[in-house]
C-alpha cells in the first residue's frame, strides 16, 4: 500500500544540522520504496530534495517572527495549498519549539489529517543548560501553555532513544510512544578505511550543546604526544561560543584548528584519515556523525547522553561528558595501532548494518504509518 507523507521541517537548509538531514533522508527512502513524501519547511536557500520528493518553502529569517520562531505569514497558506494538492494520509512533524509544527499541527486536525510528532531531541536543552536562565522559564512556559496543549492530541510521538521516550512518557502520559531511531545508507559510505594521521575532530554545528569546551580543554589536559592534532569542523551556530572555544583553544597553539563547514566528498575523504572522530555532546539522540562515521569505519568517541548505550560493545569508546574523561578516551584511542582501528571501524559498521540502516528504519516507519491509518 503506497502512502503519501507530508513532512514539516522547521529550517530545510543544507547548514541547519542534524533535523534537516534525518527528514531529508527519511523522505527519500520512503520515495524508494514506493510511497510519495512531501517537504514543507522554512529558510533561505532550502537543501534540494531527494529525486520524486515534492518541496515547498517559505522564505522566514526576513522577519522577527522568522528569525526567532521559524514562521512566515504565508506559511498556513501554503501549508494549506500543498495539502489540497498532495493530499497526505500522514502529516509528519519534526520539531517541538518553531512555528511551522505549531501551526501545522492545528491545520491538520482541521483536515482530520493523522499526525506523527518528532522532536528529535529538543526537549533536553536542561542537561547542558545547567545554570538556570530566562530562555528555561520561557521554553517552559512556551511548553506547558502552547506546545504541550497544541500536540496533546497528536496520533503519534516519536522517540529516537530510550531516554527520549521516557521524557516524552513524562510530559504526555497518554499518547502512545514509538521508538525508532535516525538511520543512514551505509552503501553510501565507504566500507573500507583510508590510513590515519595522528588526528582527531569533531564534526557537526559549533554551538553550546557539543560541550566542545570539554573537547578542547581535554585535548589540552591530555598526555597526548606533541604531533596529535584536533579540529572542530563545522558551521557556527552560535558567535560568541565560538569566540569562547578560540580563547580556550590558544594554549594548544597550532595543534587545534577550526577549518569550516566540510560537505561531501571532501568530508569523507578527512574522515577516512581520522584516528576517531569525537562526539562529546551533553544531548544528542544517536547523532547522525557517529553513525556516517561507523558507516565508513571510522570509529567514535561518544558520550552515554547520545543514547547510543551499545556503542562500547561494539567498537566505539563512551566518555563522561567532563574534561577529564575526554582526555582519557582521547588516549585510550591514540593508541590504537592500524589493525585495532579497523577491527572497531568494521564491527561499528555491521552496528549499522543491522540496527541503523535506512532499509530498518524506513521499514519501521512503514509499519508505523500503517498502524496510524488503521486506526484513523
Amino acid at each position: 500500500m503506497s502512502m503519501r507523507i507530508l513532512h514539516i521541517s522547521e529550517k530545510h537548509t543544507a547548514a541547519a544540522g542534524g533535523t534537516t538531514k534525518a527528514v531529508h533522508d527519511l523522505a527519500g527512502a520512503l520515495q524508494a520504496r514506493g510511497h510519495f513524501c512531501s517537504i514543507i519547511g522554512s529558510g533561505e536557500a532550502p537543501l534540494a530534495p531527494p529525486e520524486g520528493v515534492r518541496l515547498a518553502s517559505t522564505q522566514a529569517e526576513h522577519s522577527l517572527l522568522g528569525r526567532l520562531w521559524h514562521y512566515s505569514p504565508a506559511f498556513p497558506q501554503l501549508l494549506k495549498d500543498e495539502i489540497a494538492a498532495f493530499q497526505p494520509d500522514v502529516v509528519h512533524l519534526h520539531g517541538f519549539w518553531m512555528g511551522p509544527q505549531f501551526v501545522a499541527a492545528k491545520i491538520a486536525a482541521e483536515h482530520s489529517i493523522p499526525t506523527v510528532l518528532s522532536v528529535h531531541g529538543s526537549l533536553f536543552y536542561q542537561r547542558w543548560q545547567k545554570a538556570f536562565r530566562l530562555s528555561h522559564l520561557k521554553k517552559g512556559l512556551y511548553s506547558r501553555f502552547l506546545a504541550q496543549p497544541r500536540f496533546a492530541k497528536v496520533s503519534r510521538l516519536h522517540a529516537i532513544t530510550g531516554q527520549e521516550r521516557a521524557l516524552l512518557a513524562s510530559i504526555f502520559p497518554h499518547l502512545p510512544i514509538v521508538e525508532i531511531p535516525n538511520c543512514i545508507d551505509p552503501g553510501l559510505a565507504p566500507a573500507t578505511q583510508g590510513v590515519a594521521d595522528k588526528h582527531f575532530a569533531f564534526i557537526g554545528r559549533i554551538s553550546p550543546e557539543k560541550n566542545l569546551e570539554n573537547l578542547i580543554a581535554g585535548f589540552i589536559q591530555s598526555r597526548l604526544a606533541p604531533e596529535w592534532r584536533l579540529s572542530i569542523i563545522g558551521p557556527v551556530g552560535d558567535d560568541a561560543y565560538y569566540a569562547r572555544l578560540r580563547d580556550i583553544a590558544k594554549p594548544a597553539g597550532g595543534r587545534i584548528a577550526f577549518p569550516g563547514p566540510i560537505y561531501g566528498e571532501e568530508k569523507h575523504r578527512l574522515m577516512q584519515g581520522l584516528q576517531a572522530v569525537v562526539v562529546p555532546s551533553y544531548t544528542e539522540v544517536i547523532s547522525l556523525v557517529n553513525l556516517e562515521c561507523a558507516a565508513a569505519c571510522v570509529p567514535t568517541i561518544t558520550t552515554r547522553e547520545t543514547g547510543l548505550e551499545e556503542w562500547q560493545d561494539h567498537g566505539g569508546l563512551l566518555a563522561n561528558c567532563d574534561a577529564a574523561s575526554l582526555a582519557i578516551a582521547l588516549e585510550e584511542s591514540s593508541r590504537w595501532n592500524m589493525s585495532e582501528r579497523a577491527q572497531r571501524g568494521m564491527l561499528l559498521r555491521r552496528l549499522v548494518e543491522e540496527r541503523y540502516s535506512s532499509r530498518v528504519v524506513t521499514e519501521k516507519w512503514e509499519k508505523t504509518y500503517l498502524k496510524i491509518l488503521s486506526k484513523s
